[in-house]
């Protein structure tokens, strides 16, 4: 689905909000101080029937091999956006956006050491087993566009990693 309109300006801070990551017991026991980040979405624009792309706005973490980034819709159901991709690399502080495989996005670097490059990237769902602590393994473009408040939960599963995230904007099309 073509994107056709955002709801800008989701709320932004640290990850985790305490301490440097971990905390969790994979997979029965999520991290215990994800951040947890909220956009209220007031209307859909015209046209519009699913969620199209995450835009995250200055997102910066010293190692993505250990992100689990997951959005909640207004019923309380959760998706898994990205789980651990494979690499050592850092979010740089730029803008990312994800979106559903094959619709144009980079996919995420099978090894990497540095940093990766700002743009828009694949969903990617690792090795989550869907419907693991009522996380679904959901393709992006098949969650519905509904109004309320969505959240964008960010977990750090390893210790001695620190994040933040400035903004996030939530894309129907």
């Amino acid at each position: 689905a073509q994107t056709i309109g955002c709801e800008l300006g989701g709320t932004g801070g640290i990850f985790p909000t305490t301490g440097t990551g971990g905390g969790g017991t994979y997979p029965t026991t999520l991290p215990t101080t994800p951040g947890v980040f909220t956009i209220n979405v007031a209307s859909i624009p015209g046209g519009a029937s699913v969620v199209t792309e995450v835009k995250l706005h200055g997102l910066a973490h010293t190692y993505i091999g250990d992100v689990h980034m997951v959005l909640t819709d207004p019923s309380n159901v959760s998706h898994t956006l990205l789980y651990r991709p494979a690499g050592s690399c850092d979010f740089t502080g730029g803008d990312y956006s994800i979106v559903p495989s094959c619709t144009g996005g980079l996919s995420w670097p099978a090894t990497c050491t540095t940093t990766i490059a700002p743009g828009a990237y694949d969903q990617y769902f690792g090795t989550w087993a869907s419907g693991t602590l009522a996380i679904n393994n959901t393709v992006l473009d098949s969650i519905p566009a509904v109004t309320g408040t969505w959240t964008l939960t960010i977990y750090d599963w390893a210790a001695a990693d620190v994040g933040s995230l400035t903004s996030w904007d939530l894309c129907f099309g």
